[in-house]
């Protein structure tokens, strides 16, 4: 086969395999924002698991909405030139390593509280809180 007659399905596809991303993470970005408003609006519902969970939106809910700062969109202009492609790259960078910081927390969380039964996990919140995005931070400004 020559380069010529050579055609990546890949490119046929872009457009569809791009809005079927945007749709994806929009969904993601609405669950989040779910998530944080069932937080905020029931007091009842306010645990310490429930605070791990609402965490882990928050840090999907930046993933989710750097990924709507493209050159398209109406931010860019007022934006300047090269540094909307730095803000988008930490945000999407601290969002997904926040949201994997958070998740091993709240595994190790359980592992605390089911395998070796210890339910004092209320005080070492700021402290998870610097693990989950501090390290996050760091990394990304790196």
């Amino acid at each position: 086969m020559s380069e010529a007659e050579y055609c990546d399905p890949l490119d046929k596809n872009d457009y569809l395999l791009s809005q079927i991303a945007h749709f994806s993470v929009f969904v993601s970005l609405l669950g989040s924002i779910f998530v944080i408003l069932m937080y905020t609006c029931f007091k009842s519902s306010r645990n310490f698991a429930y605070k791990l969970i609402l965490q882990i939106s928050i840090s999907d809910f930046i993933y989710c909405s750097s990924h709507f700062l493209r050159e398209e969109s109406r931010f860019h202009r007022a934006i300047l030139p090269g540094s909307l492609c730095t803000t988008q790259g930490f945000l999407v960078n601290f969002g997904i390593m926040s949201s994997f910081m958070w998740a091993l927390i709240v595994a190790w969380a359980l592992y605390y509280a089911v395998v070796l039964q210890r339910y004092e996990l209320q005080w070492k919140f700021k402290q998870l809180a610097l693990l989950g995005y501090g390290i996050p931070f760091v990394m990304s400004l790196l």
